[in-house]
């Protein structure tokens, strides 16, 4: 067997191909010089080496190295630059002797930056090749599955007749021990089995079988496409049940809003039971014995007892009852639903039918019953969900027509046979009702069926009935805002970025270079932040002094710290004055120095967008969101100072810039101002205002609404016969839709949080008692969800739809402020509170212990040399200390290549010597967790937020190796000793 050494030492003939390669002088790493230079540029690192062979051994193959050597060169590897021009190197040169010469800028070198010129060598490859070696680029480097794909498209070449073991080869390459120094200089045993040209002829003809979609899924999945395979699972699923055809439907263009509404109109239109059957003949005799009964079912022998037993027994709940079987009570066991699409439902109301119509469906399905559809713009017979498809249903719901009435559609599937009783609810409009097709359909009924009717009108009432001797008697009634209801088309503003689901990734964009993977609730009192929904309510920001971003779930599923943002012209936001719910995300207003700057979150995309906010013209401004045109303004009243606009054709544009768009905005604001979110909170001294809405509550505790279009009204709320709010100061007021919350003050200090539905009867549906100092809160634009502080300490958000415990509650997390560690070679001591931590990586895996002892009974056990934390200066960092680093961490230590920067939270980052970051610790007493950049996660649960990722103490402490091992330490190098300043 041959020896892995061997193996691995370069044929003369394919070094020289390729532009003198050679091993480097440590044998980590193959090289080529530069014309006229000694200076050793790397072709490829050894370990990257291994991980290719690794993918081409899964073919069972064992190629000659030489041709290994090829195959790098043939994805680009002798000519990566991350700067260089869509096709440089991979031109044919008419001289190939003549060099050529590329610059690349900013390279590291022993700690610091100069440039040099590298040469870009005649390539002898075909055109196609260049597909290749872009796809491996754009993919990211993806090594062991480039290995899978050439060891593909090399099945069938001559393979090594006495081949080394690969785990061998793999070990050698990794080794960083002194034996890697023996393949230096080493000449090739073995002479290739075809010539460099040869070779790359064969690989050029069985590349050119693969399209670039096939190359890019080899790229991406290590294997081929599995073509036809997906048809025939397909095929062999079960067909989709009721459930999801309803769930594909609401996601059609026609129907996207309806998504909204059903929730709401779920709990609005449940049918009522069906009364019991008249009693019958007992057709089972005596069925059961029980201790509850009629008194006429009493067991004979009972009476026997003594009086004072009995009554005992009877009040103890001791005397035995017979029971006779009765018969059960039919229940419907199909659910037909018409819906009328005629002229008189076109509009926002088909939407609100719609809604009903798939509201109902889901409860009969929960229930377990048939469903069927029919609608008045198909003659054909009513339609089953599940056995239609989606796209039929769809099509059904879609449509409209030119129909009347549904008198006609009524009477057609009323004379449908079926088993069994059954409930028919027609969804219209409410005049129909009364014309005289429906009643006389309404009234030809079988005696097992159950007629109801859900007419919406234009101004959004919805009420339920049941349709008696063709006439509707109202059994339920509530009410939608229709002019909120989103169109087909718009469900929500357009945004450049736009997602169907969460993506859960990485932030990028303008966001700070080092990120927060771990959720640390606010370290500080909750009194001075800020806080608000997005525009659905779906999610809630929260933002603190120091300007660090608190992101969850409204309803407490999931939670994250987003980075601040950072730019290159503002530098790091770090100073927030107000936070604004907009469509998708979020808009973080902040101070840097003198200049105002605000920072586009989108959720969605996981990106974040930077934009200055110039012509300040006051200190503090209002900030409002305008969904219409999805932008932000920043006003005094009804004077427009700036704004944002976040959806136009050039997202981004900054108001006064354009005097017409500023125009538009004032106008918008115009419109706004009569149905806003936030009231304007007047006294009794000040005038009433004529225009838009307001709120106002005087002496009497009597409350003044002004609504458009009825103007003012005014009630008393009541506790216990008396008003509740007299002598109350009324602080600050939310409307929406059909939902008022308002923050008072009573004259003992105590402050109270009323919720109010001002649809028909004005009620309190909501009371809750915030602390003193409690002077916001928040709510959703739907008026479903609010958000207020509860003390000093916690934020709640409560659903409002239900009566529920809170949502989300949000407390004062709990960080160490400052962290005192020692990093040494292969180690890291920190010393949290009264306990130390020991994280080692010199062996296979991640090693992490604690004691309550100090820190210096582990740094006296291990010994040696180690630096300590330093004050930022140039000397105790490997490359330039930019403002940014400063702002974010208070010290830092570096030793063996390794660098570790200690934030405010209790957050430690490791940094290779490059300025690369390898992974992050955070520290509470006695726990700890990590994380790397690609979403590994080890430790607690209550600190990484869910399961550990497998492998994990291996994968980290490979990459703490690895970073250390490819410093300044491997060109032969010693770092300095950093010591306390």
């Amino acid at each position: 067997m041959m020896l892995a050494d061997d193996y691995l030492a370069i044929p003369k003939t394919f070094g020289t191909w390729l532009g003198g390669l050679r091993w480097s002088l440590n044998g980590d790493a193959i090289e080529f010089l530069a014309d006229g230079s000694q200076i050793g540029l790397t072709y490829a690192m050894g370990v990257e080496i291994a991980r290719f062979l690794e993918g081409l051994s899964a073919g069972g193959t064992f190629h000659h190295f030489g041709h290994v050597l090829q195959m790098l060169d043939v994805l680009g590897y002798g000519l990566r630059r991350r700067d260089r021009q869509e096709g440089i190197g991979s031109q044919e040169f008419d001289d190939p002797s003549t060099p050529r010469y590329e610059i690349e800028d900013s390279t590291i070198h022993h700690g610091g930056p100069f440039h040099f010129p590298v040469p870009v060598r005649p390539s002898r490859r075909p055109s196609r090749f260049q597909g290749l070696a872009k796809a491996f680029r754009e993919s990211g480097w993806p090594l062991r599955n480039a290995g899978a794909l050439f060891a593909m498209l090399c099945d069938g070449f001559p393979n090594l007749p006495d081949p080394p073991s690969m785990n061998a080869v793999v070990f050698r390459l990794s080794d960083r021990s002194l034996a890697r120094y023996a393949r230096v200089g080493r000449d090739s045993v073995m002479e290739p089995p075809f010539t460099p040209d040869t070779f790359e002829a064969l690989l050029a003809e069985e590349l050119g079988r693969l399209s670039e979609e096939e190359l890019r899924h080899w790229l991406k999945h290590g294997r081929g496409p599995v073509k036809g395979e997906g048809e025939k699972v397909a095929q062999a699923l079960p067909p989709p049940t009721a459930a999801e055809v309803l769930a594909a439907v609401e996601s059609r263009p026609r129907l996207k809003g309806s998504r909204a509404l059903v929730a709401r109109l779920a709990g609005a239109l449940a049918l009522p039971p069906r009364r019991l059957a008249a009693a019958e003949l007992p057709v089972g005799g005596y069925t059961d014995v029980a201790t509850r009964g009629l008194p006429e079912q009493i067991l004979p022998f009972q009476f026997a007892l003594d009086p004072d037993e009995f009554l005992r027994r009877f009040a103890e709940r001791e005397l035995l009852y017979f029971h006779r079987e009765e018969p059960r009570a039919p229940a419907a066991r199909q659910l037909l639903l018409v819906l009328d699409q005629g002229v008189r439902t076109w509009g926002d109301i088909r939407l609100v039918l719609a809604s009903a119509t798939l509201a109902l469906a889901r409860q009969a399905d929960r229930n377990g019953q048939e469903i069927r559809f029919a609608a008045t713009s198909d003659d054909g017979p009513s339609l089953d969900p599940a056995a239609a498809g989606i796209e039929a249903l769809g099509a059904l719901l879609d449509a409209s027509d030119l129909t009347a009435n549904p008198g006609a559609t009524l009477a057609r599937v009323l004379v449908e046979k079926t088993q069994g009783p059954r409930d028919v609810v027609l969804l219209t409009h409410p005049r129909n009702l009364d014309e005289p097709e429906v009643i006389s359909a309404a009234r030809d009924t079988s005696p097992s069926t159950r007629l109801f009717a859900v007419s919406v009108s234009p101004k959004g009432e919805v009420e339920l009935s049941v349709l008696r001797h063709g006439h509707p008697v109202a059994i339920g009634r509530c009410r939608v805002e229709i002019g909120e209801c989103p169109g087909p088309d718009e469900s929500r503003p357009s945004s450049p970025h736009v997602h169907p689901h969460v993506i859960v990734g990485t932030w990028h964009g303008d966001v700070e270079p080092v990120p927060f993977p771990f959720l640390v609730g606010p370290t500080d009192s909750i009194e001075d932040h800020l806080f608000t929904f997005d525009d659905s309510g779906d999610w809630l920001l929260l933002a603190d002094r120091f300007g660090l971003l608190r992101l969850w779930r409204s309803d407490g599923t999931k939670g994250e710290m987003p980075p601040r943002s950072h730019s290159s012209k503002g530098g790091l936001l770090n100073s927030v004055e107000a936070v604004v719910g907009v469509s998708g995300g979020f808009v973080v207003i902040g101070i840097n120095g003198s200049r105002r700057f605000a920072a586009h979150y989108d959720v969605n995309a996981r990106l974040c967008e930077s934009y200055e906010i110039t012509s300040i013209q006051r200190q503090r401004l209002s900030w409002t969101y305008l969904r219409k045109y999805h932008t932000v303004i920043g006003h005094e009243g009804a004077v427009v100072w700036t704004g944002l606009d976040l959806g136009g054709e050039q997202p981004g544009i900054v108001f006064p810039t354009l005097e017409p768009q500023l125009a538009r905005t004032r106008e918008t604001l115009q419109e706004w101002n009569r149905v806003p979110l936030l009231l304007p909170v007047l006294s009794e001294s000040q005038p009433k205002p004529e225009t838009g809405r307001a709120v106002m509550l005087d002496n009497e505790g009597r409350l003044h609404i002004r609504a458009e279009p009825e103007g003012w009204r005014s009630f008393i709320p009541v506790s216990d016969g008396e008003p509740r709010l007299k002598g109350c100061t009324l602080i600050q007021a939310r409307w929406q839709g059909v939902i008022l919350a308002i923050l008072v003050t009573h004259r003992d200090g105590r402050r109270e949080l009323l919720v109010f539905s001002v649809w028909g009867e004005w009620r309190v549906i909501g009371e809750f008692r915030p602390e003193r100092s409690v002077d916001d809160f928040a709510m959703t634009r739907d008026g479903r969800r609010l958000a207020w502080r509860s003390g000093f300490r916690e934020i709640l958000v409560r659903d409002l739809e239900h009566i529920m415990p809170p949502t989300l509650v949000i407390t004062k997390g709990r960080a160490h402020s400052s962290l005192d560690i020692s990093l040494g070679a292969g180690f890291l001591v920190v010393e949290a509170g009264r306990y130390a931590h020991l994280i080692r990586w010199d062996s296979d895996r991640l090693e992490m212990t604690h004691t309550e002892s100090p820190a210096s009974a582990f740094l006296a056990k291990l010994g040696g040399k180690f630096g300590r934390p330093s004050v930022w200066h140039a000397s105790a960092w490997p490359g330039s200390v930019t403002p940014y680093w400063r702002s974010r961490f208070f010290a830092a230590a570096i030793k063996s290549g390794l660098s570790a920067a200690v934030d405010r939270i209790g957050e430690v980052a490791m940094f290779g010597w490059s300025g690369e970051l390898v992974c992050m610790f955070f520290f509470f007493r006695h726990q700890v967790a990590a994380w790397m950049p690609d979403g590994t996660r080890l430790g607690p649960v209550s600190l990484i937020g869910g399961p550990e990722t497998p492998r994990a103490a291996e994968r980290i402490g490979r990459a703490l190796r690895d970073a250390s091992g490819n410093s300044r330490l491997a060109a032969g190098s010693q770092p300095t000793e950093r010591s306390e300043s």
